[in-house]
C-alpha cells in the first residue's frame, strides 16, 4: 500500500533481512528526510532505541498493555527532542475497538483509584491482560 501511493519508507520487518540489512535499512531512514516510515514488527523491535522517531502508529491494539507501553517507550527513551505522538488504529465494530474500550475503562478504574473489582468478578490490578482479554471476549460475544 505505500509503495502504491508513492510513501517512501524503510523496513525492519521484512523476511530474511540480517542484522546488517536491518542497520542500513535504518540509516537510510535517519539520513534521509523524505523518507518519513519505519515498518517495525516486534521481533525487529527488541532492543531497538527509537528516540529519533516522533510518531508511533500501531496498526492494532494489542492486548498485552504492557507489550504496547514498552513499543511506544522506546520512542520516549533518553535522547528524545521532540513530543511523541501516538496512534492506534482500529476499525469500528471490530475485537480491537472492543478491545481498546477494555483496555480505557481498565486504565479509568487504575487512575481513578477504584476498586479493581469489576461487574464480572475479575482482578484487573492482579493481571491485566487476561482480565483485558476476558473482558474483550465477553463484550463481544454480547454484541
Amino acid at each position: 500500500a505505500l509503495t502504491g501511493a508513492r510513501v517512501p519508507f524503510e523496513t525492519l520487518s521484512r523476511l530474511g533481512l540480517t542484522r546488517r540489512d536491518k542497520d542500513r535499512a535504518l540509516a537510510r531512514f535517519r539520513a534521509n528526510p523524505d523518507v518519513t516510515t519505519l515498518i517495525v514488527d516486534q521481533k525487529s523491535a527488541e532492543g531497538l532505541d527509537l528516540s529519533f522517531a516522533s510518531v508511533v502508529v500501531l496498526m492494532e491494539p494489542l492486548s498485552n498493555a504492557s507489550l504496547e507501553a514498552q513499543v511506544v517507550s522506546r520512542a520516549h527513551r533518553m535522547g528524545q527532542k521532540d513530543e511523541v505522538r501516538v496512534y492506534v488504529l482500529a476499525m469500528r465494530g471490530t475485537a480491537e475497538e472492543t478491545l481498546l474500550e477494555v483496555q480505557a475503562e481498565l486504565r479509568g478504574k487504575k487512575n481513578a483509584k477504584e476498586t479493581p473489582d469489576d461487574d464480572d468478578g475479575l482482578r484487573a490490578d492482579v493481571a491485566p491482560t487476561v482480565a483485558t482479554e476476558a473482558l474483550s471476549r465477553r463484550r463481544i460475544l454480547e454484541r
